[in-house]
């Protein structure tokens, strides 16, 4: 299980989209420092879009495993499986690396008690104001922004990848 989980707060993010969602959660992912792992859904449940766990990726400007049934850690790399027309395709990629899951990959399981009181002693973290300041977004504009540098869509590899 994890063993800290953090709150990303911003009240600039209110109905946000992608565009300033993937920066604001790289931001945060940055000051949290010495991440390993980002997990990510497939897509939210608002747009459907399935760009911000590439956007941050691309943001962090690291490798990025997308709509994966199943990930494991193996000999320090991460490496997704995810689901094709014909059978599955197996990825590698060093760490940090950004996942993001598919519908059906997470079973969660009851916590225990002596989970539930390990996270209540720990709390929970959380994190206001990662997004632009208002300086910031107007000197950005509040259109649609360029894609990130190294952003890639969903089943592009990065060459830090291989394909199994």
């Amino acid at each position: 299980g994890a063993t800290r989980a953090y709150l990303v707060s911003d009240r600039h993010l209110g109905g946000s989209d992608p565009v300033p969602t993937a920066p604001t959660l790289a931001r945060a992912v940055e000051k949290v420092g010495d991440v390993d792992l980002i997990l990510c859904g497939e897509e939210t449940t608002d747009a459907s879009t399935g760009h911000v766990g590439p956007g941050i990726a691309g943001h962090m400007d690291i490798p990025q495993i997308t709509y994966c049934s199943s990930v494991d850690i193996v000999e320090g790399r991460v490496r997704g499986v995810r689901m094709i027309e014909d059978g599955a395709e197996t990825w590698e990629g060093r760490m940090p690396c950004v996942v993001t899951g598919d519908f059906g990959c997470n079973l969660p399981r009851e916590p225990t008690l002596t989970g539930k009181i390990r996270v209540k002693r720990g709390g929970l973290i959380i994190h206001e104001r990662f997004s632009r300041t208002s300086q910031e977004r107007q000197a950005h504009g509040t259109g649609p922004a360029d894609p990130p540098a190294g952003a890639r869509g969903p089943g592009v590899a990065p060459s830090n990848l291989w394909k199994h």
